[in-house]
């Protein structure tokens, strides 16, 4: 994940100085929104006593935003640049200094910075223009005539122009300003200010999205394949001239082998055996005469090279257009990726779920990671616990009756459906402290075809999983995929587990899953 660019507010009282800040008690606050819009960022944190949009910004605190409409936050404290200002706190020493150093700020005389004296409109504009690329020094505009510069070149219109020259200059218009900024054109380049920081890497291009500051554009396929995130079980596929390079490791102690095999029209054009080694990896390449528009990559595996291998891997497709070869994106990958990455999911409460856990999966939570220390491998430890000791209730599926789906009852009777195994799963990671939600949504299953077509593209819900929220991403775990166990005809059928839903990668696992909705 990208580092995000943060415009905070900072606190009025600041540890070396005393700030004497009168909230103005006649103003009625119009611009909260674009404060709230920003906090969504986690950029815009106001203070101990809220956003404080009623009262006039300080220098400093300017200053600080102005480095980091920059992108120049992180710069400014590896660099530590020297200042000659007596009046600046120390947490502002990095930001005054960088923008000393650059020659993008000037103090109030006497060695003084100005730190607690108010900033004008005019000089806050002047900060945003910089940050656009204008430099006043070569006269692209005047510094106390920015307010005109703006109205002229129709950044802002006549009314917010007049608002701003006879008016006290608040946070309000601080919070507003350093929104409507961001979608402000860069000088002489079409591009806005946010694009410029998402290139920069300092504002996330998913929360940018989400937030309307930027427009998603999903190209219609890639250059590459990585199938999951888990550097323990991972394929990766691309294209090189005219091979098809493969490699990855493989946590599977009964996979040593692989079988590779490109079709084109439902006829083999290719086919390779590809060992795994003591350690799990692989690494080779098919040659491919790519002729036709499109070709599709089956995995096989197997326990040895001369034996039955079962099917592993599908809905993998490559295709060839005028100019270059690439992978397809699944057709629900696009909502995929707005649900997953933008489209906010509130990280659940441990403390207020936990207490709702029966004490027997407490327990078994605590068995199943006891001297685990990290919560991914917690995670995966109780991933493979379910899909190797709950079997998936056919007979159930079969006749409707599905039994307990609860997470208290898929463990009593060690039989369920989909929704019992992410509850459950949902369960034992609560009580691990890893915080965990129940995904709904549809799965090309027993009860399709296995592809995606217009009459199940568009379908309600099918299966359940889950997503995990482990060092500060979250993971995709479909349990009952990851499940081999089969009740059926009243008698368990128990066949070893796979990795292959844990951390799936959502381009992957977007072959076969549709996100519908987040309980």
């Amino acid at each position: 994940m990208k580092k995000i660019i943060a415009f905070l507010m900072l606190p009025a009282i600041f540890l070396t100085m005393t700030i004497n800040i009168t909230a103005n008690t006649d103003y009625n606050v119009r611009y909260e929104e674009y404060a709230k819009e920003l906090k969504k960022l986690g950029v815009f944190k106001g203070t101990s006593t809220g956003f404080e949009l009623d009262r006039e910004p300080t220098r400093l605190e300017a200053a600080v935003m102005f480095v980091r409409l920059l992108g120049t936050e992180q710069e400014a404290h590896d660099k530590k640049y020297e200042h000659p200002y007596t009046d600046v706190p120390k947490w502002g020493n990095d930001y005054i200094g960088y923008l000393y150093h650059e020659g993008l700020t000037n103090g109030t005389g006497n060695n003084k910075y100005g730190s607690a004296d108010f900033i004008s409109a005019e000089s806050y504009f002047t900060f945003i223009l910089r940050a656009l690329g204008y430099d006043d020094s070569k006269k692209d505009f005047i510094w106390n005539e920015s307010l005109e510069y703006v109205r002229n070149n129709k950044l802002i219109n006549e009314l917010d122009y007049k608002e701003l020259k006879n008016n006290v200059f608040l946070r309000d218009e601080i919070a507003k300003y350093s929104y409507l900024s961001l979608l402000m054109n860069v000088k002489d380049k079409n591009t806005t200010l946010v694009n410029k920081l998402v290139e920069q890497g300092v504002i996330n291009i998913d929360i940018a999205c989400g937030m309307g500051l930027i427009k998603l554009e999903i190209p219609l396929g890639i250059d590459s394949i990585l199938t999951h995130h888990n550097e323990q079980h991972y394929m990766t596929f691309n294209i090189e001239g005219n091979k098809l390079n493969i490699s990855g490791n493989i946590n599977d102690n009964e996979t040593k082998w692989i079988s590779c095999i490109i079709k084109n029209k439902g006829q083999r054009i290719s086919e390779k055996y590809i060992p795994i080694d003591s350690k799990g990896n692989l690494s080779s390449s098919l040659d491919v005469n790519f002729q036709d528009e499109s070709y599709e990559i089956e995995i096989y595996k197997a326990p040895e090279r001369y034996t039955t291998y079962w099917n592993w891997i599908n809905n993998i497709t490559l295709i060839k257009d005028n100019t270059k070869i690439y992978f397809k994106l699944s057709p629900v990958y696009t909502n995929n990726y707005q649900k997953f990455y933008i489209e906010k999911k509130e990280v659940p409460s441990i403390d207020m779920n936990k207490n709702n856990i029966p004490k027997e999966i407490v327990n078994l939570s605590n068995e199943i990671t006891a001297g685990i220390k990290s919560d991914y491998d917690k995670a995966m430890a109780i991933h493979d616990w379910v899909a190797d000791n709950i079997y998936y209730n056919y007979d159930g599926y079969y006749s409707g009756d599905y039994g307990a789906t609860s997470a208290e009852g898929t463990l009593k009777s060690k039989t369920s459906v989909c929704a019992g195994y992410a509850e459950l799963t949902k369960a034992l990671f609560t009580a691990s402290n890893i915080p965990c939600v129940t995904v709904s949504g549809f799965a090309l299953g027993i009860s399709t075809n296995g592809e995606w077509t217009k009459d199940n593209i568009d379908n309600t819900s099918n299966h359940a999983w889950n997503e995990a929220y482990i060092d500060g991403r979250w993971v995709i775990i479909d349990t009952t995929w990851s499940s081999n166990n089969k009740y059926e005809n009243a008698e368990y059928n128990y066949k070893k587990y796979n990795h292959n839903f844990f951390d799936v990668s959502l381009e992957h696992f977007s072959n076969t899953h549709k996100i519908i909705s987040y309980n």
